[in-house]
């Protein structure tokens, strides 16, 4: 389950619907909902191609490894245990966090409309579900 965050997307810090505003250009429902598409099926396409994804799970491993090792404070997006998400309680998923030598430091919460916040709550009850019914 995936959530994209439209309202919160920036080019350059100017939130991309202002930025498509000053430069002319158009972006409407339907490249919204190809962009999420493509952003919901990379994996699969790259896994078709190249017969495997792990070096994409490599890269992501490294380098917040190396936010650990070198005690950065990165604020990467990595999946960890929460205590609470849009109201659901005890739920694990993904989103930025605070990475240092103590591991997970902080997470951070984007700002979400109204729209979002509904797809992320029900992101988090279909993780949440999911996780339940693996016996965890």
């Amino acid at each position: 389950s995936e959530v994209l965050n439209w309202s919160s997307a920036c080019i350059g810090n100017i939130n991309i619907q202002n930025f498509a505003k000053q430069t002319g250009l158009s972006i409407t429902e339907a490249d919204i909902a190809r962009i999420d598409e493509a952003v919901r099926s990379a994996a699969y396409r790259i896994q078709k191609g190249k017969g495997e994804t792990s070096y994409g799970v490599a890269a992501g491993i490294s380098r917040i490894a190396s936010a650990i090792i070198e005690d950065e404070r990165a604020v990467l997006v990595c999946c960890a245990p929460l205590s609470m998400v849009e109201g659901i309680e005890n739920v694990t998923l993904s989103l930025p966090h605070i990475i240092s030598r103590k591991g997970i430091e902080t997470p951070l919460y984007p700002a979400l409309d109204e729209g979002e916040r509904h797809a992320l709550r029900n992101s988090a009850h279909i993780l949440k579900s999911a996780a339940q019914l693996a016996g965890y």
